[in-house]
């Protein structure tokens, strides 16, 4: 093989499956330079040689003035978007039971009492429909609208290890793959537990709607 081909064979070349883009573009301008001569060669190495050496000095100074904003995102991805989507979600998925609950409530005071009739004249206007506030059928599902919370919670922790990892790494797929996939993994256990522990709380301060034998006995305490 040439030199070229020991390089960059698609199949053979050693940099055929090593993932950095910086080191493949550097072996690209050297063997462009070993192509003409070896004063070229020698050249260009010292100055990507120096280049590189300037280029950490400046890219540790960038990590140090952005440290805290990194930490910032970091924690926003792992614990703060997490733990916000999963109070929003708890807290909806229990209104929307409660919702349930009154909607039934209503209907059984409906029935207990016989209030069926009209209340204008004509009878256009049922019991039902005078407290009509509460269009139940009209209400999202509480497992819908988890999908919603759930799909914008990732969309989120994956934007936010993108950024992270252009502060830390640039634009290193690798490195951007390996953030996104720790950060989804703890943002979705993270948000599963204040979901779940969550919708446990809200049950149990409010043990006669969460329950589900409750009726006019459990509301009127007998």
């Amino acid at each position: 093989m040439t030199l070229k081909r020991a390089v960059f064979d698609p199949n053979y070349g050693v940099m055929a499956r090593y993932p950095s883009l910086l080191i493949r573009d550097i072996m690209q301008v050297l063997v462009s330079a070993s192509e003409k001569s070896a004063a070229i060669l020698s050249t260009a190495a010292r100055t990507i040689s120096s280049f590189l050496m300037k280029t950490k000095n400046v890219e540790n100074l960038l990590k140090e003035l952005l440290d805290e904003v990194a930490a910032a995102i970091s924690l926003q991805s792992n614990f703060i978007a997490p733990f916000i989507a999963g109070i929003v979600a708890a807290m909806a998925t229990f209104i929307i039971q409660l919702l349930q609950r009154i909607a039934d409530f209503l209907a059984t005071i409906e029935s207990a009492f016989n209030l069926g009739g009209s209340f204008v004249e004509g009878g256009t206007l049922q019991f039902g429909e005078l407290l009509g506030l509460i269009r139940i059928e009209e209400v999202i599902p509480a497992t819908i609208f988890q999908v919603v919370v759930g799909i914008y919670m990732i969309e989120t922790v994956v934007v936010l290890a993108y950024f992270l990892n252009g502060i830390r790494n640039g634009f290193d797929r690798t490195t951007r793959n390996l953030y996104i996939g720790k950060s989804l993994m703890i943002g979705l256990v993270f948000y599963s537990i204040v979901m779940v522990v969550g919708l446990s709380i809200s049950g149990s301060l409010f043990p006669t709607i969460g329950g589900s034998d409750a009726g006019l006995g459990g509301i009127f305490g007998g």
